[in-house]
């Protein structure tokens, strides 16, 4: 009885720290379902459940060398029902792997107003090869916009991203 009890104890650890293993497990390649690509997952029974992104023609999309820069041209078209006014956001994850850059970091940000339209984005970015570790890619985020007046900035609060890979 002793010895079955702590068989048991064993597989019960042994299931418990492989699944500790795999949640923590570093993110190195971007997953549009993996919470932790997007800035802030809202509730989709609220905020956003009916908003839309979609990245249309990126260019240049491939035959990138690393560390070069480049002019990028990015077409996005989006539809905000969820909010009065929000903002389109382009960014890249040049600085780490798994995370996108800030738009005040060079990046591109534009206001929008709740409907449906088709921006064109001019972005200047450095390739940035991650080899084995992960993907070099551009994302367009539709957000929410707070203007904060003691700041004198925005901030965003991500409401549905798409993304593409870039190839070198």
């Amino acid at each position: 009885m002793k010895r079955n009890i702590f068989i048991l104890l064993i597989i019960l650890i042994l299931a418990l720290a492989t699944a500790c293993s795999v949640y923590f497990e570093p993110l190195n390649k971007f997953d549009r379902n993996d919470p932790l690509v997007d800035f802030d997952i809202s509730d989709p029974e609220s905020e956003g459940a009916s908003d839309e992104i979609a990245l249309g023609t990126v260019t240049p999309n491939s035959g990138l060398i690393n560390g070069d820069t480049y002019t990028f041209t990015i077409e996005v078209t989006y539809n905000l029902t969820s909010l009065e006014d929000g903002a389109v956001l382009i960014t890249f994850n040049y600085s780490a792997v798994n995370s996108r850059d800030s738009p005040e970091s060079g990046s591109a940000v534009q206001l929008v107003s709740n409907g449906a339209d088709t921006i064109t984005f001019t972005v200047e970015q450095t390739a940035r090869d991650w080899g084995n570790d992960g993907d070099f890619m551009v994302a367009a985020t539709l957000s929410s916009a707070v203007y904060d007046e003691t700041e004198g900035s925005y901030s965003y609060n991500g409401i549905i991203t798409d993304y593409e890979i870039l190839t070198f």
